[in-house]
């Protein structure tokens, strides 16, 4: 019989989770569960001390999860060494939950937001518990490597960083989606789970962990996948990063641009990954395709290739600007210029007393830009343009001191 009880418009077959945290009394005498779909495996897994209310009376089942009560779940769940006397590195998490955000980063499951900063009291968003999930199943860098793309309706809204984690976990059946009623199934990346949605899920497939692992690493030992996601530019030209995941052996990778080609080879690693850097001096600019040979331990042979390009110098970048700064355009000044379609473009206008301002852009598909900078508060007399320009294969070109376009700032003056 299909269930057909809501799940908070999410599906998320994870079975890590066996105690939903605050550090609040546990009971099984909860007096906010009768509207809640997931009453029974609430009351069933308190029970069983696995998870906690926020007070012995309140579960609080629409209320959405925390990072650090997240922290918490998978730390218990997966019966980490607890140092009550522990603290993070993060000076923005709960006292209760130190210890266990200092357990779960010790081990790599999660990190900070940023160097100083873990947002604790922050709710977690499902492309977060992808990452936590597969980082917990020791799956998360072959995840990575393996670079699957989801297939949800809404995947365009998955974040960049989180498309290859949420691909795989979709892969393995660890997310499913929800369904819209059309066949397709959405993901809702940047929502969060509320604590009935976890617990329930919990308590579905908290079995299931074994599987899950298993899952993975057969997908992922099936098939030679390459990974690289950047160009060959001038900074990686000498030791351009080649990797990628597959069953074991060693794996053969060229590179040809078609008249050239450069060549290494590497082991695979204990879990099915390799990874190795090739100088591709001699390779000319322009398209490169990587052929990839694995050899597994049986003498088996997989192949897989990928395209790239070679691109190591930023060219075409000028500031062209011969107008004027004036009372009609003083706020709203342009800079404008030429760059490779799609470079970022950083541009400044200085005065002769130190003062800058400065803003940001791209050159469009035929390379041209326009950059407004707001001139209000750089003196009168001879201004200084200059800029960067940092195109697709991350190659940065500066305009050099001595080239310069200058223009001058007359401005009325200012009535008493």
């Amino acid at each position: 019989m299909q269930d057909k009880r809501p799940w908070g418009a999410w599906v998320v077959a994870f079975g890590l989770l066996t105690a939903l945290a605050q550090p609040a009394t546990a009971a099984a005498g909860f007096q906010d569960l009768n509207d809640s779909y997931a009453r029974d495996e609430i009351l069933a897994l308190a029970q069983q001390g696995i998870l906690n209310g926020k007070s012995p009376r309140a579960f609080a089942p629409v209320d959405a999860t925390t990072r650090e009560e997240f922290a918490v779940i998978m730390s218990r769940s997966m019966h980490l060494d607890i140092d009550t006397d522990a603290h993070s590195t993060f000076s923005d998490v709960s006292p209760w939950a130190q210890p266990y955000v200092a357990a779960m980063v010790k081990v790599g499951i999660m990190h900070g937001t940023d160097g100083i900063n873990f947002e604790g009291s922050r709710p977690i968003s499902r492309e977060e518990l992808a990452i936590t999930c597969l980082n917990a199943l020791a799956l998360g860098p072959q995840a990575y490597l393996y670079g699957e793309q989801p297939t949800f309706s809404d995947a365009s809204q998955v974040s960049g960083w989180a498309r290859p984690y949420v691909g795989f976990a979709q892969k393995i059946g660890l997310f499913v989606g929800a369904p819209t009623g059309t066949g397709q199934f959405v993901f809702e990346p940047q929502a969060n789970a509320d604590r009935q949605a976890v617990a329930l899920l919990a308590y579905k497939f908290n079995k299931e962990m074994d599987v899950y692992k298993l899952t993975g690493h057969t997908l992922i030992s099936a098939e030679l996948r390459v990974h690289t996601s950047d160009p060959i530019n001038a900074l990686y030209e000498t030791q351009y990063r080649i990797d990628g995941t597959g069953g074991g052996g060693t794996v053969h990778v060229s590179l040809s641009d078609g008249v050239h080609t450069v060549t290494g080879s590497a082991a695979f690693e204990r879990d099915d990954t390799f990874k190795l850097t090739v100088d591709t001096t001699p390779l000319q600019e322009g398209p490169v395709t990587i052929t990839a040979t694995q050899i597994d331990v049986a003498g088996a042979t997989r192949t897989a290739t990928l395209q790239t390009y070679k691109d190591i110098a930023s060219r075409n970048f000028a500031i062209t600007n011969t107008q004027m700064i004036d009372d009609t355009n003083l706020s709203n000044y342009p800079i404008i210029g030429t760059a490779e379609p799609g470079a970022q473009v950083t541009v400044y206008a200085a005065d002769t007393e130190g003062h800058d301002v400065y803003g940001t852009g791209h050159a469009d598909e035929s390379g041209h830009f326009a950059i407004a900078v707001d001139a209000t508060k750089l003196v009168d007399g001879p201004i200084a343009l200059y800029g960067s320009a940092l195109d697709l294969a991350w190659n940065l070109v500066n305009t050099e001191p001595d080239h310069n376009v200058q223009v001058i700032k007359t401005s009325s003056p200012t009535l008493p």
